[in-house]
C-alpha cells in the first residue's frame, strides 16, 4: 500500500567508477542511482541498460546488478551520487550492516521481511537529466549540512521521486512483455492454467516466458506465482478466520497440502503455526 510509503533515507554517498563491477551485487535495502556525469550501463538480473548523464536508476532490495563505465580506455568514468533508503522507517533505529554483498556468495538470508508494494518490486529506469537532478542534488546538500529534520525532508524529497517515476512508467505505456505477464499474474493467481493461458494471450513459448519472467524478477515463473499465491495466503490467514483449506483454494493451490508445504519451505513455519504468531502480534 503506497498510503505507508515514507522513506528512510539511511546513507547518501558519491562515487567516482573508472572500472567495471566484476560480479554482480544485492542489496538488503532500496538504492536510487543518479549519474551526475559521464556514462555506462547497468546490468540487472541479466538485461543490460545505458546510462548517460541525468539517468536515474531505481533498484529494489535482493535484485542483483552490476555496473559497467562507458567512455574511451583511457577516459573511462563514470559519476554516481547513490542513495540507501528503505520504503517506510521501520528500520530506522535498526543498529543493522545494511552494505551489499556478492550475489554469488549471499546466502540467501534477508535482513527484512516486510513486502515491498509492487509498484516498486521491480528496478525502474529513466534516462531525462531534467527529472530528478535538482532533487538529488538538495538530498545531498541535507545530509552535508545536517540541519534540524533533515532527514525527515530527505524522505519527502525521495517519496515524491519515486512517486513521479512510477507515474512516469505508467503514462508512458512501455511496458516490457515480462511487466504485462506479471500483471496477468497478479490478477489472475487463481487460475490453475496460468502458464498456459499466458503462452496463449501473449504469444510465446512457455520456457520463453519463464526466461522473462526470471529476468525481471530473479525467479522461476512458478516460483513467482508460488510466492505471489503465498503473499495472498498470509493475508488471509492474518486477516480472516478461514480454514486452511479454503484460504489453500482462495490463494490458488490445487490442494490443501500442497498449500502447506510450499508455505512451510517459503516461510519456515505452517499456515496454522503463521495465523498464531501473527494474531499474538497483533495483541
Amino acid at each position: 500500500m503506497l498510503t505507508n510509503l515514507n522513506p528512510f533515507v539511511r546513507f547518501v554517498r558519491e562515487v567516482c567508477k573508472d572500472s567495471d563491477d566484476l560480479k554482480p551485487i544485492i542489496a538488503h535495502d532500496c538504492r536510487l542511482f543518479y549519474v551526475k556525469s559521464g556514462s555506462g550501463s547497468v546490468n540487472i538480473h541479466g538485461t543490460e541498460y545505458d546510462l548517460v548523464s541525468g539517468a536515474l536508476v531505481f533498484v529494489p532490495p535482493y535484485i542483483k546488478y552490476m555496473f559497467s563505465v562507458g567512455g574511451m580506455t583511457k577516459n573511462r568514468k563514470m559519476t554516481l551520487q547513490i542513495l540507501n533508503f528503505d520504503l517506510t522507517g521501520e528500520r530506522a533505529d535498526a543498529s543493522i550492516d545494511f552494505a551489499p554483498v556478492e550475489y554469488d556468495s549471499w546466502n540467501g538470508v534477508r535482513m527484512d521481511d516486510a513486502e515491498v508494494p509492487m509498484q516498486f518490486s521491480l528496478p525502474i529506469i529513466t534516462s531525462d537529466p531534467s527529472l530528478f537532478g535538482e532533487e538529488i542534488g538538495r538530498i545531498f546538500e541535507l545530509f552535508f549540512l545536517s540541519e534540524p529534520y533533515y532527514r525527515e525532508f530527505a524522505s519527502a524529497y525521495v517519496k515524491a521521486m519515486l512517486l513521479r517515476l512510477i507515474s512516469r512508467k505508467r503514462t508512458e505505456g512501455k511496458e516490457s512483455s515480462a511487466l504485462q505477464m506479471l500483471k496477468y499474474i497478479r490478477e489472475n493467481y487463481r487460475s490453475d492454467t496460468l502458464t498456459a493461458e499466458l503462452s496463449r494471450n501473449f504469444s510465446y513459448h512457455p520456457n520463453h516466458i519463464n526466461r522473462l519472467v526470471k529476468t525481471e524478477t530473479g525467479v522461476s515463473l512458478k516460483g513467482y506465482i508460488i510466492s505471489y499465491r503465498i503473499k495472498i495466503a498470509k493475508g488471509l490467514l492474518a486477516s480472516t478466520d478461514e480454514s486452511i483449506a479454503d484460504v489453500a483454494w482462495e490463494s490458488g493451490f490445487s490442494s490443501p497440502s500442497y498449500f502447506a508445504e510450499q508455505f512451510l519451505r517459503a516461510e519456515g513455519v505452517t499456515p496454522r503455526e503463521y495465523r498464531k504468531i501473527i494474531r499474538a502480534s497483533l495483541i
